[in-house]
């Protein structure tokens, strides 16, 4: 199992006015939350259990319904003391990432760091430039350190290069401490000098990788996660502005693929090819959820049989194949439903909810995407995270 922590305390001056009312994580990027992006990346690879460490604006934070870890000192400290404000996720027990609350990236970069070994593993971009220059004019005057020795471990990151051959490749913001390591991590924390300075900063405003370089230079086997772009940092208004003429020209791709979510009927048709029917006093999810790939669906019939179905998704929490119409009783032959066609009926659920406007059918597909679905976990996670994060944005 794998945590992860999203830091996203601070209020982005340089996004100003966009900051003006909300976080800066919480600010959209080509139509969605870069918060809500990460997230769907990050339960699309696995990582169910999810902190945001909040301080600005925080309450905007609890329409992601994830836990939110408060750093009250926002204002005045930096991302070490953000993460600290967490430290009760590293308990030992499971592998912990953290990430900066302004990345976006594709699952590729999440599978890196999730396969990589080390003490601790940093993600770094080989192909940093690309982006590097599509971001900025003079983009040497704004890299960092990122040097690597001959076995592969990490030597030096975070420090003013003297020329870009220091420059191997670029941290982006995503770490993961293994849980094997978490106690010695947070000794080695409680015991740095609070009076020192790291890197011309005081002790509460210490970047992450001052502390990171910290552990390096007291001998822990720190280890990059390498890969060749496949992130974006979102750092000012200009950012915004050039990725989306980027998108506009059909030049963001080679640089990031940010995921855009299918229309639910797209969706429900890849993954019900094949017509689904159900014998006379059967419900068969895969027919029901098929019904709502016709343009005169949802009828009365079927809104009741969705709203039946709701409360198997949302009390019970399990789903099956077939049901008895008369009494919505799992039939006894009946196998429980693949993930496949758990994920199929949610975005039949989002199909009646565009067609209705109802807010229940919305609300299903949140409650089971939140857990409440406990068996089986629907399918293509990511899309129907996108999906969800679009109508919330659209209708509140």
């Amino acid at each position: 199992m794998t945590k992860a922590v999203i830091l996203a305390a601070g209020f982005g001056s340089r996004l100003m006015p966009l900051t003006s009312d909300r976080p800066k994580g919480m600010v959209a990027l080509m139509g969605l939350p870069m918060l809500v992006r990460q997230i769907a990346v990050l339960r699309a690879g696995g990582v169910e259990d999810i902190s945001i460490v909040g301080g600005y604006r925080a309450e905007c934070l609890d329409a992601l319904g994830l836990p939110v870890i408060a750093n009250p000192a926002y204002d005045s400290t930096n991302m070490v003391e953000s993460l600290m404000c967490a430290r009760a996720l590293f308990d030992g027990k499971d592998d912990v990432i953290m990430a900066y609350g302004d990345i976006v990236y594709e699952p590729r970069v999440l599978a890196a760091l999730l396969q990589a070994s080390g003490e601790v593993v940093v993600t770094a971009d080989l192909g940093w430039q690309r982006l590097w220059s599509a971001r900025m004019e003079d983009y040497a005057s704004d890299v960092e350190s990122f040097r690597l020795r001959a076995d592969g471990s990490l030597a030096e990151l975070g420090k003013r290069p003297g020329s870009l051959a220091e420059v191997e490749a670029q941290y982006i913001g995503l770490v993961r401490f293994p849980a094997a390591c978490h106690a010695a991590l947070l000794a080695f924390y409680d015991g740095l000098d609070r009076a020192a300075r790291y890197d011309g900063q005081p002790f509460p405003k210490m970047y992450m990788t001052s502390f990171i370089q910290q552990l390096i230079d007291r001998g822990w086997n720190v280890r990059p996660a390498l890969i060749e772009n496949g992130w974006l940092e979102v750092d000012t208004v200009e950012d915004l502005q050039r990725y989306e003429a980027l998108a506009a020209a059909g030049g963001l791709d080679p640089i990031s693929r940010l995921a855009q979510a299918p229309e639910p009927a797209e969706l429900l048709a890849r993954l019900l090819p094949a017509p689904a029917a159900a014998p006379s006093g059967v419900c068969d999810i895969r027919a029901v959820a098929a019904r709502l790939l016709m343009p005169s669906e949802p009828s009365a019939g079927t809104l009741e049989v969705l709203d039946r179905l709701a409360r198997k998704i949302e009390i019970a929490g399990v789903l099956h194949q077939r049901y008895a119409e008369a009494d919505m009783k799992a039939l006894p032959d009946a196998p429980a439903a693949g993930d496949m066609e758990a994920a199929a009926l949610l975005a039949a659920y989002l199909l009646a909810f565009d067609r209705t406007q109802d807010r229940r059918h919305l609300n299903t597909v949140l409650k089971a995407l939140d857990g409440a679905l406990r068996s089986p976990r629907p399918a293509c996670r990511h899309e129907l995270d996108l999906l969800c994060a679009r109508r919330l944005g659209e209708h509140g």
